[in-house]
């Protein structure tokens, strides 16, 4: 088991009054102005979702597939001249190092991996980008996971316990299920320091172990269950990040004080 990031576990534990709160999808909404990246005080983290193109771009984005021309193209599948078009249409896409150049301001980024073929080179550059403690790297496909440990431990890495496209895989599949029912072992074999899991499946006791085990737990919110009043007692008591669309509300069901700038809220 790897020993959890001395940052990202100070930052989890000083001042904890109920979770950390990282804006989900960070970076996605329209127009990309919206974003308020200059009001870290308003968030403790961003999570945000890497995408590799064809062109060898790593871009933020969560779909696989995106309208041009009233037709839907896989990212992956983009060139660099349909890129361009696509930021100067004002459309939800940026590259990875152009936002990282943006978020100084965060003690805490985590980069979700959905489509990366060149791991080495996406290690490499976000070690000339960011500093390595701020970033927990994380993926529903647990052999990206234990590529990371491979390729660099300094990085940190979380499983995400859940179903994704991954799963559609005869491996993934059987990974998927494996996580779900053996979550502490899937986590030890993986190496990981810590867990991400969807509100639907968060537990007390959930927590309970992997804090035992030493493994930080983030939990985020799906659109189609907002925050909750009972998500907010055990988010207060034991979850250490909680990944939402919609942190205002998330702090004021916590108890805790809405921030004072204004800070957009991701629909």
């Amino acid at each position: 088991m790897t020993e959890i990031s001395r940052a990202v576990a100070h930052f989890c534990e000083s001042t904890r009054v109920g979770p950390k709160v990282a804006l989900h999808r960070a970076f996605q909404t329209t127009p990309p102005s919206l974003v308020s990246y200059q009001s870290p005080q308003a968030v403790d983290g961003l999570e945000m979702d890497v995408q590799e193109t064809a062109d060898a771009n790593y871009v933020i984005f969560h779909d696989r597939r995106i309208t041009v021309d009233n037709q839907k193209i896989l990212i992956s599948t983009l060139n660099t001249s349909t890129l361009h078009r696509l930021q100067a249409e004002d459309r939800p896409i940026h590259k990875l190092r152009d936002i990282l150049a943006k978020c100084s301001g965060y003690p805490l980024l985590i980069l979700d991996l959905k489509h990366v073929t060149d791991l080495a080179r996406l290690l490499a550059e976000l070690r000339r980008a960011t500093d390595v403690e701020r970033l927990l790297l994380a993926s529903f496909d647990f052999s990206v996971v234990v590529r990371i440990k491979h390729l660099d431990p300094a990085f940190r890495t979380a499983m995400t316990i859940g179903w994704s496209r991954f799963a559609r895989r005869p491996l993934g599949f059987f990974a998927a299920i494996f996580g779900f029912l053996f979550p502490m072992i899937a986590a030890r074999l993986l190496g990981c320091d810590a867990i991400i899991c969807s509100a639907r499946r968060i537990s007390k006791a959930l927590v309970m172990r992997a804090h035992l085990k030493g493994l930080l737990v983030l939990v985020w919110e799906e659109p189609s269950q907002p925050a909750s009043t009972s998500l907010a007692r055990l988010g207060k008591e034991e979850i250490d990040v909680i990944i939402t669309g919609n942190p205002n509300l998330w702090r004021s069901l916590c108890g805790d004080q809405v921030p004072t700038s204004p800070w957009p809220l991701d629909s």
